[in-house]
């Protein structure tokens, strides 16, 4: 095979492009390996990562950025004193804070567990963390654990109805797997999973109970925990399957409250609802329930599970978002399971820890200092410019399509016009008296961080549950502003381009628009063809949940989708059970996206070169 000739060094952009060839393989045999062979080959995955990719990339450079921002002592902003500022670089303080962390130890999670009302595990000694069975309130746990956003067995949330986006409406789901998915709970793969698990949780309760010893109580914690892991298999098995889950139609069921209350009576719902939203919600107020087959069973499985055990399971569930949150020896259980479960022998350094868990709780303080500091003013417009090139090319792609009756490709036509592009972050955090307005609620201590942590999922839960029976937002952000990644909302009909992910290898304005297009085109590519995937193809240009195809031109696509199920099914990954096959259907979404968002990039940039041709950067060689 010829080797590519090499490009001079007064093109750096597209001789870094040829270094990251590995031109020793042939691309019609191995694509990726030709491909990014000579990029892997001078990578190295770093500490408490478990994959590495141009994404992780970027996302160090701005944590990196974003750390210099969080350790400086200046809290002003545009010449204000900025209270969101200041609480942001607090909670960033408290998380770097491993002395004070320490000298608490334990303590946190002891709290919480007398806060709960005490672990049976713990036995009857109420003062040791015990548990009084005559105090035992099924409604009552699950108002208290909501209220930190823990959620085992539903999680509830308030977003755009989907069949009439306009509106806001309560939202229920299936949830209280601690692996999260069914199928982490099966097959001899998994066996080393699921019994890292039963020993995190069993050392877990054994560093905080007080009394025994610890190898005697571990011993008894091990088989309490297999217990728990058990529960945990049987409510598995009556989870909706995930497949099941991608058909926003089939998962979509309007009632009322009362009948939701029907489903799952082991729980007082009207006492929930009025405890956590402050007031008497009505019985008669509708809400949609995504997972209705689940609930009876799980009323069934809890009515023959023994109370002691519900009680044991419910407070694993409470504890395990907080593991990483106290002192080292939690930490080092944790790191110890993710090394079964990923492979990751390390966790991250403690510094991009904590930057991360800064931009998650204080996002759009972290994104104002982020773009006042990074991003180029003149990015917005650029951007624009290339989503709408973007969109024309995917509208110029529709009557090549001759599956598509002519009503439907006018429909869909409509729908990718109608398409609302949101670049960069949301105009109100320019503002320093509404940004200290919206974080003004939140309590922080620069000494606290355990507590810091719990105050903000309540007042990030807070900030949901107001948008109960309100016009749905549809200027609101789901992603934080220093975000590399994007996002495509069916329910506004959006495509989100967040600052973070503006960068090379993205974009830049020094880079070819080769390149450009080749990186961000075909993010944005990606995000506009969610709108017509499996999925996104459901909704209409309102954003409403409503099937605008003509009978044949849905066959067609679900035959088409069909085959590239096919192709993906093919792929295969090795692990330690065993060679496991990617599941086509479960990544269909994403695989339609990532070949539609590659061609129409593809198809856009040939359409700006033809407008822009003195522009041309031609490679020397």
């Amino acid at each position: 095979m010829q080797a590519h000739p090499r490009v001079s060094s007064g093109n750096s952009e597209y001789a870094q492009i040829i270094d990251s060839l590995d031109e020793t393989v042939d691309p019609c045999d191995n694509f990726y390996e030709y491909a990014c062979g000579g990029w892997k080959s001078t990578q190295t995955v770093p500490t408490g990562h478990s994959k590495w990719n141009t994404f992780n990339i970027v996302e160090m450079e701005n944590k990196a950025a974003m750390k210099e921002m969080f350790g400086s002592e200046d809290t002003s902003y545009k010449g204000q004193e900025s209270s969101a500022f200041r609480k942001t670089k607090d909670y960033y303080k408290a998380c770097m804070d491993l002395d004070r962390t320490g000298l608490l130890g334990a303590q946190p999670l002891i709290d919480l567990v007398h806060k709960f009302g005490g672990w049976p595990l713990f036995g009857e000694d109420i003062s040791a963390g015990g548990w009084n069975q005559s105090s035992y309130n099924l409604t009552l746990l699950l108002i208290a654990s909501n209220k930190i956003t823990v959620s085992p067995f539903f999680n509830m949330w308030v977003g755009a109805d989907d069949r009439n986006s306009s509106r806001n409406i309560v939202q229920f789901e299936q949830s209280g797997l601690g692996l999260q998915f069914p199928e982490m709970y099966e097959g001899p793969s998994m066996d080393a999973i699921v019994e890292g698990y039963k020993v995190l949780g069993a050392k877990t309760a054994a560093y905080l109970h007080k009394g025994k010893d610890w190898e005697s109580f571990y011993d008894i914690a091990l088989t309490r925990f297999q217990d728990i892991i058990d529960f945990e298999i049987e409510m598995s098995h009556i989870y909706v399957p995930k497949r099941e889950m991608q058909d926003p139609t089939a998962t979509y069921h309007k009632m009322q409250l009362k009948e939701f209350g029907a489903m799952f009576p082991m729980v007082d719902i009207s006492l929930f609802m009025q405890e956590i939203f402050g007031e008497v919600i009505p019985l008669t107020e509708e809400v949609i329930v995504y997972t209705p087959s689940f609930f009876p069973k799980l009323t069934h499985l809890l009515q023959n599970t023994p109370e002691k055990l519900i009680v044991d399971y419910f407070m694993w569930q409470m504890l395990q978002p907080f593991l990483t949150y106290v002192s080292a020896p939690f930490e080092n259980l944790y790191r110890e399971f993710q090394e079964i479960f990923s492979g990751t022998p390390d966790l991250p350094p403690r510094w991009q820890r904590c930057v991360s868990r800064t931009d998650s709780a204080f996002g759009f303080a972290t994104g104002a200092m982020f773009v006042e500091t990074i991003l180029p003013q003149n990015i917005k417009e650029a951007a624009v410019e290339m989503i709408e090139e973007v969109k024309s090319a995917f509208i110029g792609t529709l009557p090549e399509n001759e599956w598509m009756d002519d009503t439907t490709r006018e429909k869909a036509r409509q729908k990718a016009e109608a398409i609302v592009d949101r670049v960069g972050h949301p105009e109100w955090i320019e503002d320093p008296r509404a940004l200290d307005n919206y974080y003004s609620e939140a309590e922080i201590d620069p000494h606290q961080f355990f507590n810091n942590y719990i105050n903000m999922r309540t007042f990030t839960l807070n900030i949901l549950l107001q948008e109960r029976g309100k016009p749905a937002n549809s200027s609101k952000w789901d992603m934080t502003p220093a975000a590399v990644n994007a996002y495509y909302n069916p329910s506004h009909n959006q495509i989100v381009f967040p600052s973070g992910i503006f960068q090379r290898p993205f974009y830049n304005t020094q880079m070819p628009m080769a390149m450009n297009f080749g990186g961000i085109g075909m993010v944005m590519g990606h995000e506009l063809t969610h709108g017509f995937d499996n999925q996104g193809r459901k909704y209409d240009l309102h954003g409403n949940l409503q099937d605008w195809w003509e009978e044949a031109a849905s066959a067609n696509f679900t035959v088409r989708s069909g085959c590239m199920v096919d192709q993906y099914q093919q792929y295969t990954v090795e692990s330690e059970g065993g060679t496991i096959h990617v599941d086509g259907n479960y990544t269909l979404p994403e695989n339609i996206a990532d070949n539609g968002g590659l061609v129409i990039a593809y198809k856009a940039y040939q359409s700006w070169k033809s407008a822009h041709p003195a522009t041309i950067i031609h490679c020397q060689v």
